[in-house]
């Protein structure tokens, strides 16, 4: 959620992670789709990559998320 006045601005942070030795802060937004549901688009950066995902629930984000945060650490290790 990110709320904005004259003096400052609030953002919620959002626990990202691989598993329970590789987690990373991201933010996320909250909405409403032009239906009424709710809409949350939620952004981390894993080790220089961003990721992205929307879902309509926090459980759906955080799914969406993990997974992306697994495979980018998967990738880089496929690298080296």
């Amino acid at each position: 959620m990110e709320n904005t006045n004259e003096e400052f601005t609030m953002t919620e942070l959002w626990l990202v992670k691989a598993d329970w030795n590789k987690t990373y802060i991201g933010t996320i937004k909250r909405q409403t789709a032009e239906d009424g549901t709710p809409l949350l688009t939620g952004t981390a950066d894993i080790d220089g990559v961003t990721i992205e995902a929307e879902g309509k629930s926090e459980e759906e984000l955080t799914d969406k998320l993990d997974a992306l945060c697994v495979e980018v650490l998967e990738k880089q290790n496929q690298k080296q």
